[in-house]
């Protein structure tokens, strides 16, 4: 498998093994859980925030050049809006077989809600787990026990980051 280092693929990286070294690590840094709370809150926007930077610009100023300037106002940016807009579907989803907008067969609906609950419980029970085994290394006496597991956790994030396949970048 070739993994492609663009800019952003090694920053979403860097934020996602960050964030989740910083996520684990918590409770050797901040014991009480309120605080904790509001911590994570904070690692959670922060991450956030860092995956949905938008990627570098490549190019140079004469691209700019290209794009001709117009005001939403200018008759002429009214046209090409309705142009591009004013257009019948090119394919309508029945004559694919798919389902009427707003129609989800319950057989479908009912497999999505039970594969979301059976991650959210396995998510939740990893997350304790987790927790549960600094717990007992801070409890015999194994300095940064949580911080140990957040390294690993950060390292296979950047890892998991780096080898999940991507579409094409958007420029």
């Amino acid at each position: 498998m070739r993994v492609e280092l663009d800019a952003t693929t090694v920053r979403e990286s860097v934020v996602a093994g960050v964030t989740t070294t910083l996520w684990y690590a918590a409770p050797d840094v901040v014991r009480s859980r309120p605080a904790r709370t509001v911590l994570k809150v904070g690692l959670v926007a922060a991450g956030v925030a860092g995956m949905s930077l938008p990627a570098p610009r490549r190019g140079n100023a004469d691209d700019d050049a290209a794009v001709p300037s117009t005001s939403p106002g200018d008759p002429g940016t009214r046209a090409r809006i309705r142009a591009l807009t004013g257009t019948a579907p090119v394919l309508d989803g029945s004559a694919v077989g798919l389902a009427a907008p707003g129609r989800l067969p319950v057989a479908r609906l009912a497999l999505g809600t039970a594969v979301a609950a059976a991650s959210l419980a396995l998510t939740v029970g990893i997350e304790r787990g987790l927790f549960a085994l600094g717990e007992r290394g801070h409890a015999a006496g194994r300095p940064w026990a949580h911080t140990r597991i957040g390294v690993v956790a950060g390292v296979a994030a950047v890892a998991l980051t780096l080898l999940t396949p991507r579409g094409p970048r958007e420029s």
